[in-house]
């Protein structure tokens, strides 16, 4: 089943069975101010934290993280899940493709 939903406003009650979540942050907050963007990549990480304490499987996903620091606030903030990371280059612009299993 796939949703496309704002992710900080779906209600998550409890999920069965495992979940893939693939997270594109939207591209101008992604860019924004520094503090900005790095927030965000911390509130996506608590929130795929508050997901995994009502699954009774696992998440497998996917995140674009625009710089190191969001990268790293993101896998600071989601301390309990194992993650691969993935650097690329678009149009001069580095990227990282962090995908996590919680």
């Amino acid at each position: 089943m796939v949703h496309h939903e704002d992710f900080f406003a779906k209600k998550f009650n409890s999920i069965k069975g495992d979940t893939l979540l693939m997270l594109n942050p939207p591209y101008g907050i992604r860019l924004a101010k520094h503090a900005d963007a790095v927030n965000l990549y911390e509130k996506i990480a608590k929130k795929i934290n508050d997901i995994s304490l009502l699954s009774d499987n696992h998440l497998l996903g996917f995140i674009l993280c625009p710089s190191e620091e969001t990268w790293s606030v993101f896998c600071k903030f989601l301390p309990h899940a194992k993650s691969v990371t993935y650097h690329f280059t678009q149009g001069g612009l580095d990227i990282r493709v962090c995908q996590f299993y919680v």
